[in-house]
Order: C-alpha cells, then structure tokens, then sequence
C-alpha cells in the first residue's frame, strides 16, 4: 500500500514500513529547491508536494519538479481548482464545519479528470471528540458521493511520526465502516497513485 507520511524517515521507519507493507511517499508544502535536494536524499521514494494556493504557475512548477501534486482541499475554490487543474490528489476536502467537494463541480471533474480524492487519516486521529464527529459526518457524506460517480476513496496516514502510521487493515476497515464493500476498500487501499498529466 502506497501512503503519504509527512516527516523525514530514517531508516528505522523505512523498516517500520516495510513491515506494515507501506511504500512511502513522502509529502508536505516544498518548494522546487527542497524537492531535487530530497530526490537526492530519498531517490528511491516518490515525493508528493502540497499545494496551499490555488496558482497555475506554482501547480506547473511542482509538477515539473515533484512525482505527485496534492491540494488540500480546505476551500470549495481550492476542491474545485485541484479538479480543474488536473492535479494528481485532492486530499481531504472537508472539516468539522463543511464538505468541500460538491456533485456539480467537483464530482463529475474528478471522474472525467481522474484525479484521486483522499483523506488524511492524522487528521482524524488529532482531532478532539466533537470535531471527529463532524469530521466523519461529512466523511460520510463525501463516500455517498464518490459512490455514485464510481470514484475511489484513497486514505494516506500523512503521518507527522512513526506512531502515526497505519497498517493495511486499519485503512481497510475504515473504508468498510464508511459503506464501501471488502472489496471495494481492498481495492482502494492498494489502489496506486499516478501522475496526472
């Protein structure tokens, strides 16, 4: 199973990995620069950049530089833009207060342009009791809608620590608790990430 971690791992958690069968790809907010300098470091793992601003030129420029593009979907502008735009991951379009992704725009975008929608399970697991709810509401929300445009759900961990990671049946049964089948979630949970282009 691919996932998204969000610190620097040593080799310690490379082996962490391995055992929980996790490929990693390594993701956060980095500039051209910072990415050649952690091919360098890391050349055998993809590096996923996040995008904070919905810009053309910065999305172009880290396409060119990284693996992956994600955009965190923290505004309907900034959901509907990582459609629109092709980027390769929207990454956990929703908080406590609102869904971020609508069936006008985004859905019918995101079938058409294949551009995968994830969630980002750390997210959850720092999340005090009342935000969880309203997180898993719209959690619930969101995989209606991605159920009816035949849409996978991909869960990273986007782990800030080792102790944040999460194994392959974690996220399996997650999925299962959100309405997908055994299937459906198995297949979605060791579904690969491809470059949008």
């Amino acid at each position: 199973m691919q996932d998204i971690i969000c610190y620097f791992p040593g080799e310690d958690d490379f082996k962490l990995a391995k055992r929980l069968s996790i490929e990693i790809i390594l993701g956060g907010y980095f500039d051209k620069k910072q990415i050649v300098k952690l091919k360098n470091e890391y050349s055998a793992t993809k590096i996923c950049a996040f995008l904070k601003k919905p810009d053309v030129r910065t999305l172009q420029r880290l396409r060119n530089a990284a693996d992956l593009v994600a955009v965190e979907g923290k505004t309907l502008k900034l959901s509907h833009f990582a459609v629109q735009q092709n980027a390769d991951i929207l990454l956990h379009p929703l908080d406590s207060k609102k869904l971020y992704f609508d069936i006008g725009i985004a859905a019918t975008l995101a079938s058409r342009k294949k551009t995968l929608v994830a969630l980002n399970f750390t997210k959850l697991l720092n999340a005090d009791e009342a935000d969880l709810s309203m997180q898993l509401k719209n959690i619930f929300f969101l995989a209606k809608i991605l159920r009816k445009y035949g849409l996978p759900l991909k869960i990273f961990s986007c782990a800030t620590k080792p102790a944040e990671l999460r194994d392959l049946k974690s996220m399996r049964f997650f999925l299962e608790g959100l309405g997908f089948s055994p299937p459906q979630a198995k297949k979605y949970i060791s579904l690969k990430v491809k470059k949008n282009d």
